[in-house]
């Protein structure tokens, strides 16, 4: 069982020169207040930075420890950072300390390479050597298991990819849960017994050889162990290149997962410039029909002395017509009377004329000496030509076509500018770094082709493993004609074949039995601390999947499959104080901001339980996260010390005990 005894800090990120935690000796729980970018989160890879010598930043990546010397004291010439852990563990008392220092004849540093580590490890006083330091340290905390005993708010968001079975991330947290669980314990023995057993059937088959009556036998299993041995071997590359595909495909599903937003930012924006260049060309169109209807546009300041015209013309034309029609008639009458004085009688009534009535018709007309009709056609077909000509000059209606290209355009300049704003904003928020949206399509790229990859591996493993089924089975038909022929001379050999064989078979069902076992412990420890931080819900307990998911179980026996981010965590807290219980290997739980999500009844919940949860309990949070009243009142005789931090400037954070609230 781990417990931290004393932090001793030095210019490590905010911490300006030295600063020192000391942890009360008594179990319970320890609460460290600071406010955001005051430095929790490097209070918490100070610890990791100890023992694992490496700090982590968002997404879990490495950070540069160059960057992490505090700033005002690189500015006054000190360069470097040490960090020193006082622990104890199975009764002994330890010292680690780490440090980052500058190389000789380096003056001014600026990466990693300028700077060496310096780690030296004592147990009980004595200074052990490096081998002995490493030997202990993945003894007392391995790295991988880690995660169970340092963690902040975002790391308990990974726990839903436990849930999740197509997941990436999954897998590789339950083979973190087993090997705190010591499930590989188990797996290497078995592994171990797997060697012996080739070996004995491997001098199985020589002692068999040697003899006359079953050498042909012998020199068949020993045949057919060769090619059993490539088919492994032929299993163990393929398993190994499919392990770090794997591994590959779970880094890139973490850059896509963590730039998942970024990249639908990037996506947006290159949408959002398509559609506006789409914009330009439908405006450049729409400004082409106007330029064309605009060709005529000068009519329209002609048009009312056209129409004047037009109209002034068209009156005269119809003044013309009347008199032609007019002239018709009268020529009608003039030959009407030139007939009727040659003939002395009316056309119409053809009555006789008198004499008076015949000399006053022989008189001429006024009007005969007027314009003739073919004069008057001609002064129409004049007109006639000019209104033709006239209406060459009369504006078409363009009007709704104007409207409609000038409303178009107007919509393209908003939807433009909203288009252009939207981007900003985007670029804004994720900069306009190509090589960002570059990086992330090629990972996009590289995740398609390393699930391609794994498929036809793990295809190539199965192929393997059916002719390696063949070859069992025929070798076990050669060991049982064996068994009948071979008698004494291959007698101690088989015994001893069939020991690790049953070994073997032992602890390959041994793995399995431990591993459903420990899923069952799992199981009924995260309920119990479930109920116990849902107390009032009308929740059953969880239930365990293959990947060591929870999932909630309603009274009524229904899965809940949809879950807020509060349940998320005390889920994630529950399979935490599960694994506590059940692990062989015991250690604080320290935590960062992980009340962010929960409302004031799950804290108190939560608070109430974490005492039981882990002897040692360290929380980093902030004054609106978790009131330090609202604290003493639920954890009372639990809360063994508080400390505050203090910001005195930008990269200067101190650490003091607190005895008030803040």
């Amino acid at each position: 069982m781990l417990k931290v005894k004393r932090l001793v800090l030095n210019d490590f990120g905010p911490f300006k020169g030295e600063q020192t935690i000391q942890f009360p000796d008594e179990n319970g729980v320890v609460i460290i207040y600071g406010e955001n970018m005051e430095g929790k989160t490097s209070l918490l890879n100070a610890l990791r930075y100890a023992l694992f010598g490496k700090v982590l930043g968002r997404g879990a990546y490495p950070v540069p420890l160059h960057q992490i010397c505090n700033w005002e004291s690189t500015k006054d010439g000190r360069f470097g950072f040490k960090v020193a852990l006082a622990f104890e563990s199975d009764g002994h008392q330890y010292e680690l300390t780490r440090a980052l220092v500058l190389k000789k004849k380096i003056i001014k540093p600026d990466c990693d390479e300028d700077y060496e580590q310096e780690c030296y490890l004592r147990k009980d006083g004595d200074v052990l050597s490096t081998d002995q330091r490493d030997l202990e340290l993945s003894q007392v905390m391995p790295e991988q298991v880690s995660r169970f005993f340092l963690f902040d708010g975002e790391l308990l968001e990974e726990y839903e990819e436990l849930l999740r079975d197509q997941s990436t991330m999954g897998p590789a947290i339950s083979g973190a849960i087993e090997r705190i669980l010591g499930v590989p314990i188990l797996v290497n023995a078995r592994a171990e017994c797997g060697a012996q057993l080739k070996e004995a059937r491997k001098q199985e088959a020589k002692a068999a050889a040697k003899v006359e009556s079953t050498k042909a036998i012998g020199l068949a299993l020993g045949e057919l162990d060769e090619k059993h041995k490539h088919h492994d071997e032929e299993i163990n590359r393929l398993s190994e290149t499919l392990d770090n595909l794997k591994d590959d495909r779970q880094k890139k599903e973490t850059i896509l997962s963590k730039n998942a937003y970024i990249n639908a930012r990037f996506d947006e924006r290159r949408k959002l410039r398509e559609d506006i260049a789409k914009l330009e060309k439908d405006r450049a169109i729409q400004e082409g029909r106007l330029k064309e209807l605009m060709k005529d546009a000068w009519r329209g300041m002609l048009d009312s002395k056209v129409k004047e015209l037009r109209s002034s013309l068209m009156k005269e034309e119809e003044d013309i017509q009347a008199r032609v029609r007019q002239k018709l008639a009268e020529s009608e009458a003039i030959k009407s009377r030139n007939e009727a004085v040659c003939k002395g009688k009316c056309p119409i009534c053809t009555q006789p004329l008198s004499k008076e009535l015949a000399d006053s018709l022989k008189r001429p007309s006024p009007v005969e000496g007027s314009v003739s009709i073919t004069e008057n056609n001609r002064e129409l077909q004049r007109l006639h030509h000019v209104l033709d000509r006239l209406g060459d000059f009369m504006p078409k209606d363009i009007s709704t076509d104007l409207i409609n290209i000038r409303n178009s355009l107007d919509n393209f300049k908003v939807d433009k500018s909203t288009m252009e704003d939207r981007i900003q904003e985007i670029t804004n928020e994720v900069g306009t770094d190509s090589d960002t949206e570059e990086s992330i399509r090629q990972a996009i790229s590289d995740f398609a082709r390393i699930v391609k990859q794994i498929a036809s591996i793990e295809g190539g493993i199965s192929r393997e493993n059916e002719e390696l089924a063949k070859i069992d089975k025929n070798m076990q038909e050669l060991r049982e004609n064996l068994s009948k022929i071979g008698g004494a001379s291959t007698a101690r050999e088989r015994t001893k074949r069939e020991l690790c064989d049953n070994l073997s078979t032992l602890f390959s069902d041994g793995v399995s039995v431990y591993r459903e076992n420990l899923r069952q412990k799992v199981e009924h420890d995260s309920s119990v601390l479930f109920l116990k931080l849902t107390k009032g819900m009308a929740y059953a307990g969880l239930q365990i999947n293959d990947n060591y998911g929870l999932t909630i179980i309603h009274n009524d026996g229904q899965e809940i499959p949809l879950r807020s981010a509060s349940a998320e965590q005390i889920v994630a807290l529950s399979l935490m104080g599960a694994l506590q219980k059940n692990a062989p290997l015991r250690g604080p739980i320290i935590m960062d901001s992980p009340f962010i999500r929960m409302d004031i009844s799950h804290k108190t919940n939560v608070l109430t339980a974490l005492p039981h949860m882990a002897d040692q309990v360290v929380l980093l949070v902030f004054g609106e996260e978790l009131k330090p009243q609202m604290a003493r009142e639920v954890l009372l005789g639990k809360l063994r010390s508080e400390f505050k931090m203090v910001k005195h400037t930008d990269r200067y954070t101190t650490i003091e005990k607190s005895l008030e609230a803040n």
